[in-house]
């Protein structure tokens, strides 16, 4: 895979996460995870989009809780 397409594919994912986030208003994070699962996704790999989610003020965590939070 050429690295335009590896980055799109990176920012895909976040998006989807996001997304989801989005559509669910809230949702606990294993929950989240479980679900994505069979797409392939690494714990590690999950753990870091939600920290981008995190440190861009899209979402917060609340006791293990994923909450969109924006308006």
């Amino acid at each position: 895979m050429e690295t335009k397409e590896k980055v799109a594919a990176a920012i895909n994912m976040v998006k989807a996460v996001a997304d989801a986030i989005k559509d669910l208003g809230r949702v606990p994070s294993g929950t989240l995870y479980a679900a994505l699962m069979p797409s392939g996704i690494a714990i590690d790999e999950y753990n870091g989009i939600i920290g981008i989610l995190k440190r861009a003020s899209i979402i917060r965590e609340e006791y293990h809780e994923l909450v969109w939070n924006l308006k």
